[in-house]
C-alpha cells in the first residue's frame, strides 16, 4: 500500500466521526431544546464522537459509503406538540449534515485559493482538500441515507410521527424485516445506485457555487 492510499484511509476515519457527531449531536440538541431530558441523561448532549459511535453503522459508512451513528434516545412526552416536535428533532440532523457539507465545500475552495496564491504548499493542500472532500461526501451520505423511512434512520421517525397511532404501530411490527432488507440492499449496492446520483448532483452544485465565489 503506497503512502497516498494509506493517508486517505487514515483521514477517512476522523471524517466519518465528524459527520456522525454532527448528525447525532444536532438530534440530541434539538430534542433537548424542545424540553427532552433523555439526551442529557444518556450523556448524548455532547460533541464527544465516542459517545455517538456505533460499530456496525460506522464500518458501513466507512467502507460502503452509507451508515449511521448510535441513535440518540429521545422522548416525545416532553414536547409541547409531539408530532411537530418529533418531526423537527429528526429533520434537523439531516439539515445540519447538508449545511455542514456546504461549509466543508467552502473550506475546500478556500484551500484551493491558498494553494493557487502560494500561501499553502500544494502537497499539503491536496491532502487537506481530500479531507474536506470526504467530509462533504460523508455528510451528504448521512443526510440522504437518513431520509429512508427505516429504523433507526430519521426518516422512519418522521414518517411514523405523521401517521395515526394504529398505522405507526403496524409499521413497528415489520421494523426488523425492513432493517434486514435495507442492509441487504446496502451490500448489493442498490442503495448507492439510488442515492449516489443525488450526492453527485449536490457536489456538482457546490462546485458551481465555488467557481462563482472563487
Amino acid at each position: 500500500m503506497n503512502t497516498d492510499v494509506l493517508i486517505r484511509y487514515l483521514i477517512c476515519v476522523p471524517a466519518v466521526f465528524i459527520a456522525i457527531t454532527i448528525h447525532e449531536f444536532t438530534k440530541a440538541a434539538t430534542s433537548s431544546i424542545l424540553g427532552d431530558l433523555a439526551p442529557k441523561n444518556d450523556n448524548r448532549l455532547t460533541l464527544n464522537p465516542i459517545k455517538h459511535f456505533e460499530p456496525i453503522g460506522f464500518i458501513l459508512l466507512l467502507f460502503m459509503g452509507f451508515g449511521w451513528g448510535k441513535p440518540v434516545r429521545t422522548s416525545s412526552v416532553y414536547y409541547k406538540n409531539r408530532t411537530s416536535g418529533t418531526v423537527l428533532t429528526y429533520t434537523m440532523p439531516i439539515i445540519a449534515n447538508i449545511v455542514f457539507s456546504f461549509v466543508f465545500a467552502l473550506c475546500s475552495g478556500f484551500v484551493t485559493v491558498l494553494a493557487y496564491e502560494n500561501k499553502l504548499d500544494s502537497y499539503y493542500a491536496e491532502y487537506i482538500k481530500s479531507f474536506f472532500g470526504l467530509l462533504v461526501q460523508f455528510n451528504l451520505s448521512l443526510a440522504f441515507f437518513n431520509i429512508i423511512p427505516v429504523a433507526p434512520l430519521c426518516g422512519n421517525k418522521i414518517m411514523t410521527a405523521l401517521m395515526s397511532p394504529n398505522d405507526a404501530l403496524k409499521v413497528t411490527h415489520y421494523e426488523k424485516i425492513f432493517q434486514i432488507i435495507l442492509v441487504m440492499l446496502l451490500f448489493f449496492g442498490l442503495v448507492g445506485e439510488i442515492l449516489n446520483p443525488l450526492i453527485s448532483f449536490t457536489i456538482d452544485l457546490y462546485n458551481s457555487i465555488l467557481l462563482a465565489l472563487f
